[in-house]
């Protein structure tokens, strides 16, 4: 049936043209048909097919695969006070990536491994860049992020760190390589800074005794003057300053030392936990990294030639249906009475095949004998 007969119909009806629209038992019969006239043409199919299961498995042998390996640490705060822990970093995904990875640490990686050494010879930044967009950084359940007041117990994460290879083994360790190199110079940095820190307050505790020092001596001198001028050994204190004034000076500096003195012993304390810091920092008593997950090396099933041959015939069956129609809609030959109906043409009947139905009809054979 044409579409003008179609829509005839459908007018002539007086119905829905929705309602006339080919539905599912419609298509169903196309494939049907599709699948008759592919089965005239099984040598086209099956090569077609052959050529895209070929095709599919060579794609995954050259296309290179990549694997990872995955680490998961859970960074733990000590519960110490506040006021003597380490601060550590809030932005742990961007403290991990930069400061942590940095270029230096991760040539050294490369070096290690053998990555990228083509690259590396001729542009180690371009390297670097290479090594930092097979990795990845992610941080979840971050607690850092909160402050923490005097009393408080210690806050927590988890870090994640994953890398891609072309070879799982090596993925595995160049991701244990980078695990190490965040616990080791985490420690390293925090130790440092807290070291810096304590010797900074211990600076400052020098600078202020030999203030205090300086300004004892000129009270001595100042108490010792009112004594020496009664005794009458201060004559060139008697032209210089009355007695008044020295006491009054004298005052001033036991206000003034005083202070000092309550400024010293603060300051002795925030020292003493400074070096405190320091020392728990030195013995990894600070920030804790406890390994979650230490990865695994990704298993690959069977051999390169079996997941070829695999691959082939999983492409060759799951590709088969689909050459089979596209070669029997692209065929332009006539082999039943749907693809007359399908020209347009009204189709009477069909007359089977008989002795001598493939000969050349007369007039054709009667030109070939005056050929000849």
């Amino acid at each position: 049936m044409t579409y003008h007969e179609w829509l005839k119909t459908v007018i002539s009806r007086g119905g829905n043209w929705i309602d006339e629209e080919p539905g599912a038992a419609t298509a169903g019969a196309e494939v049907r048909r599709l699948f008759r006239r592919a089965r005239l043409q099984r040598v086209k199919t099956i090569v077609l097919a052959v050529l895209l299961g070929a095709l599919g498995a060579a794609y995954d042998g050259y296309s290179g695969r990549s694997f990872q390996s995955r680490i998961i640490y859970r960074v733990t705060e000590s519960d110490m006070d506040a006021t003597i822990a380490p601060p550590p970093k809030k932005q742990l995904k961007s403290y991990v990536e930069d400061t942590i990875f940095s270029s230096e640490r991760l040539v050294k990686i490369m070096k290690d491994h053998n990555l990228y050494s083509n690259v590396l010879t001729r542009d180690v930044q371009l390297a670097v860049e290479n090594l930092r967009e097979d990795i990845e950084v992610e941080v979840w359940r971050n607690y850092f992020v909160d402050a923490r007041m005097a009393g408080d117990a210690g806050r927590s994460a988890r870090i994640g760190i994953t890398f891609h290879a072309k070879q799982p083994k090596l993925a595995y360790d160049v991701v244990q390589a980078l695990g190490t190199l965040v616990t080791v110079t985490d420690g390293e940095e925090r130790t440092r800074l807290a070291r810096l820190a304590a010797d900074q307050v211990a600076q400052d505790l020098i600078e202020l005794k030999d203030k205090i020092d300086r300004q004892q001596h000129q009270l001595n001198v100042l108490l010792y003057m009112p004594r020496a001028i009664q005794s009458g050994e201060g004559a060139a204190f008697r032209t210089s300053q009355s007695t008044n004034l020295a006491r009054v000076q004298a005052q001033d500096l036991k206000k003034s030392l005083s202070q000092l003195e309550m400024v010293l012993h603060d300051l002795e304390k925030r020292h003493d936990s400074y070096e405190l810091r320091a020392s728990l920092e030195q013995a990894q008593m600070g920030v804790r990294f406890e390994l979650v997950d230490s990865g695994r090396v990704q298993r690959i099933w069977g051999t390169t030639r079996q997941r070829a041959t695999l691959l082939f015939f999983a492409f060759f069956i799951l590709t088969l249906p689909l050459c089979a129609m596209g070669v029997a809609a692209f065929d332009s030959r006539i082999y039943e009475l749907e693809d007359v109906r399908r020209l347009g043409l009204r189709a009477v009947g069909r007359v089977a095949p008989f002795p001598g139905s493939d000969i050349e009809p007369l007039v054709d054979r009667l030109a070939e004998n005056r050929v000849q």
